[in-house]
Formats: structure tokens, sequence, C-alpha cells
């Protein structure tokens, strides 16, 4: 029975808590309202922190955010259904730098940080320590500035300069990485899908069809 309670929580834990409608009031406010919505696995709340030129008409939010998210449900699903076994076949899927301890510890760091605005743009510079993202993983670590953005009343993490591109559109291109990764992104969350429906049933199983999946894209981006 105790097992099965654990399991129980273990897989609830990997489905959404909502974290609130996001506090945008300033640069730390945030910072520290998308590291809430990520750890709660929030991606609409974790979006409403973000902004963008093209106002996500192309998706760009939904993979800027929601890959964390992806990651961080995958990992929890697999770790309640399959174990450590499960986990070690995601390999570089399974990011220390998106665990809870990580999250907790960025949050820690934002501190009382060095801002500086410019009208409506903000340079955002986290007190980061020695060791922090490498023997201590954080989440977020950006060795440069993090700007923001002011939105009317709000201020919003700037995902253009974040992903240095002026045109959301143009980070879908055919020689960007982005593609690539909301490819994954849609992986990961049809693999979580099909755990918690059930229709994947043991180990082996899941390798075969985490090996399958990642083939397919695998090929649909190998060099001609």
């Amino acid at each position: 029975m105790m097992r099965f309670t654990f399991v129980l929580f273990a897989i609830f834990a990997a489905f959404p808590v909502f974290a609130g409608e996001p506090d945008l009031s300033s640069p730390p406010a945030t910072l520290r309202a998308y590291l809430a919505a990520t750890k709660a696995n929030d991606v609409e709340s974790a979006k409403k922190c973000w902004t963008i030129d093209d106002g996500n008409a192309s998706g760009a939010l939904d993979v800027v955010a929601g890959m964390w998210v992806a990651s961080r449900k995958l990992v929890a699903v697999t770790e309640s259904k399959f174990g450590d076994a499960g986990v070690k076949l995601l390999g570089r899927w399974n990011r220390l730098s998106c665990t809870d301890k990580a999250i907790d510890l960025t949050s820690e760091r934002i501190g009382t940080p060095e801002v500086k605005q410019l009208s409506d743009l903000a340079r955002f510079t986290v007190g980061w320590q020695a060791g922090d993202g490498e023997a201590m993983p954080v989440f977020f670590y950006r060795t440069k500035p993090i700007f923001f953005r002011r939105v009317e009343e709000q201020w919003k993490l700037d995902a253009n300069i974040f992903t240095d591109t002026d045109r959301a559109a143009d980070l879908f291109g055919a020689t960007k990485i982005w593609p690539i990764w909301r490819d994954e992104m849609q992986i990961m969350n049809g693999l979580t899908a099909a755990i918690e429906k059930g229709t994947i049933k043991d180990v082996a199983e899941f390798e075969r069809e985490l090996k399958s999946r990642v083939d397919v894209l695998k090929a649909k981006y190998e060099k001609k």
C-alpha cells in the first residue's frame, strides 16, 4: 500500500500545479514568477513572463518556456513508473538544471540583484557564486546579463534578446537549433502522455519507444 501511495504521489508531481497569475511588477519579481511557474510545471504562467516581437504567433515562447517543463514532467513520470533504469535512458533530457533543487538555488541567488534600467529596457545581473552552473546545478544560468522589457506596466523577459534574434520566426529557420528543440519537446510530451495513460508497460518497452521516436527525429535532420 505504501508503494502504491508513493507511485501515485510521484505521478501527480508530474502534473501542472498552476503557479497562479505571475507578478510582473519588476524584473526580480518576474524572474521569481518564472521560476515558480517552471517549478509548478505551469507552461501557461511561464509564457506570461516572456515577451517576443510577434506576440508568439510563431510559437517561439511555447518552446522557450515549454522545453524545460517538458523535460521536468518526463523525468518525474519516468522515475515514478520505471525508476532509475528508466531515467538513465533519457540521457541529456534528464537535465540537472531543471530539478527543484536547481530552481530553488537560482531563486536564492536572485537575492538583491543589480538592475540597470534604461527607458523600457532593464538589464538584470544574477549574483551567481563560485561553482554555480558547474558543481552546483542552477536553472537559467547565464554568465551575461538577463534583459527585461516593459510592456505597458509589466516587466517581461525579452525573448528576442535571450535568443539573439530580431524576428521570432527566424528561430525556426533551416539552419537553426530551435526546430530540433521544438521537436524534442513534442517527443518528451508524447512520451509523458503515453506513460501516464499506461500504454507503455515496462522499461524495455519504454526503451524501444524512446529509441524509435528519437531515430525518426535524427532521420528528419540528418544531412542528405
